[in-house]
């Protein structure tokens, strides 16, 4: 799907509602995936009830701002982890997963510019979904994005906008109201 005008960070979510594949994934538009980073995600969601992201963020225990413990994927290829509390970027699940994304989001048209992902990775934990970033490793052909540094960090990046914490962390602390938990509160972990 490709629009010509800018409909905001929840509006790509609803081509999810149009396909008719079992596995559907969403990409920011300067996503460059590795040749084998889509083989891993099917791996994954096809081993394991789970949700797949490009990038993974796990933040510090007991806080409801956007308080960044370490992230994964791409940003971080060499850090041997793949469960995280929130996912971005690209994102991928079952089409059953993105029919749920839309149960809770009476309020998402409050927020044009952020919230999808921590909304995203709520659900997937209400649900009981993992909250995977395949191992990406040395090898680009395995990352989610491989032109990471070159796109994606000019003056359209919505992340790298003043106010982009400021909207990140109000959106959190919403999840964590209703229920959110981190990684790193999790004793097993």
């Amino acid at each position: 799907v490709s629009v010509s005008k800018n409909i905001g960070v929840w509006g790509r979510f609803s081509s999810a509602l149009l396909s008719r594949h079992n596995n559907i994934f969403i990409l920011d538009d300067d996503i460059v995936p590795g040749k084998r980073w889509f083989k891993n995600c099917l791996e994954e969601l096809d081993n394991r009830k789970s949700v797949v992201g490009g990038v993974g963020v796990c933040f510090n225990a007991n806080t409801s701002d956007y308080n960044v413990k370490y992230r994964i994927g791409w940003v971080n290829p060499e850090l041997n982890k793949i469960h995280a509390d929130v996912v971005g970027h690209c994102w991928g699940a079952k089409r059953e997963f993105f029919e749920k994304f839309w149960r809770e989001t009476n309020n998402h048209h409050k927020s044009s510019k952020s919230g999808e992902d921590i909304h995203f990775s709520r659900l997937a934990q209400k649900y009981n979904y993992e909250i995977i970033v395949p191992l990406h490793g040395k090898n680009p052909e395995n990352w989610a994005n491989i032109n990471g540094i070159d796109f994606g960090t000019n003056d359209e990046a919505l992340s790298l906008d003043p106010s982009a914490i400021l909207r990140m962390s109000k959106n959190l602390k919403i999840a964590r109201e209703k229920g959110f938990k981190y990684l790193s509160e999790d004793n097993n972990q």
